[in-house]
């Protein structure tokens, strides 16, 4: 499993293989312009790209916190169920 990240919406994910649109905002590319020495330059890249090791690390501790939050409500629903 690989982690990558969109440059448009910074949408961190796990995938098998690196998407071409992104699953979140649905981008294909990015693009931004550039003024130098009086010209206008357009840059464009793909969307998606390799996510940092940083990213990865927020996008990790992010879904642990999701998943200990799912985790406590599903216990305070069977907690409820069982008492009334």
């Amino acid at each position: 499993m690989n982690y990558y990240t969109c440059n448009a919406c910074l949408f961190t994910f796990a995938s098998d293989s690196m998407p071409t649109r992104c699953p979140d905002c649905g981008k294909l590319e990015v693009q931004t312009t550039e003024e130098k020495y009086g010209r206008t330059a357009v840059h464009t890249w793909p969307a998606v790209r390799p996510a940092t090791l940083s990213e990865i690390d927020y996008h990790l501790k992010v879904k642990n916190e999701i998943d200990m939050e799912e985790g406590t409500a599903q216990e305070m629903e069977a907690q409820a169920r069982i008492c009334c």
